[in-house]
């Protein structure tokens, strides 16, 4: 069990340190290609950006944004204001 939270905290910490690398956001749309995608989950979602490059991706999925800082769940809330499929929520997410 511990390694199965190892490898989770793992996964979304490498995808919010290298949101800059695109080719990674590329690669999981490659992988889930011709799938249905309902639902994405962005744990520690900042300002939105790792947000609008999975909303570039999958389009119709709702992407549930977990920010539990103030300050960056303002501007979280404010960048995605105009796309009601993103939804951020003042919440933090602990694995333990």
């Amino acid at each position: 069990m511990r390694t199965i939270k190892k490898l989770i905290s793992d996964f979304f910490l490498d995808i919010h340190n290298a949101y800059e690398n695109k080719a990674m956001f590329d690669a999981q749309s490659k992988l889930l290609s011709g799938r249905n995608v309902e639902c994405i989950i962005d744990a520690g979602a900042f300002e939105g950006v790792v947000a609008f490059e999975y909303r570039k991706r999958f389009r119709e999925a709702t992407i549930y944004c977990f920010e539990p800082f103030e300050e960056a769940y303002c501007v979280l809330t404010e960048n995605t204001k105009d796309d009601p499929l993103i939804k951020p929520l003042k919440l933090l997410v602990n694995i333990k």
